[in-house]
């Protein structure tokens, strides 16, 4: 699980980024599929709300060690949770 979160309440806004992995690992492969939640508030003369979810699908990634795993499975996180973030 990935989460953050920053508020700033003197300037009416708060937000919160969570995802969660699930791994599957068969001998030198590993399934990863994922879900990314975003809620966003902003309260200024008002009280608007964004909540979005996206399914990351099964993706499989073959690998010869641990750390090379471990590198493309936080390559794969961080560019899934860019396109959420660019649109």
């Amino acid at each position: 699980v990935v989460t953050g979160e920053q508020t700033n309440l003197k300037n009416f806004w708060s937000g919160r980024w969570s995802s969660s992995w699930v791994l599957t690992i068969d001998g030198a492969t590993c399934n990863i599929s994922g879900d990314i939640k975003l809620h966003v508030h902003y309260f200024e003369d008002g009280n608007l709300q964004l909540q979005t979810n996206k399914a990351v699908p099964s993706t499989a990634i073959s690998f010869s060690s641990e750390a090379e795993l471990g590198q493309k499975v936080v390559a794969l996180i961080e560019s899934q949770e860019a396109v959420l973030q660019s649109g």
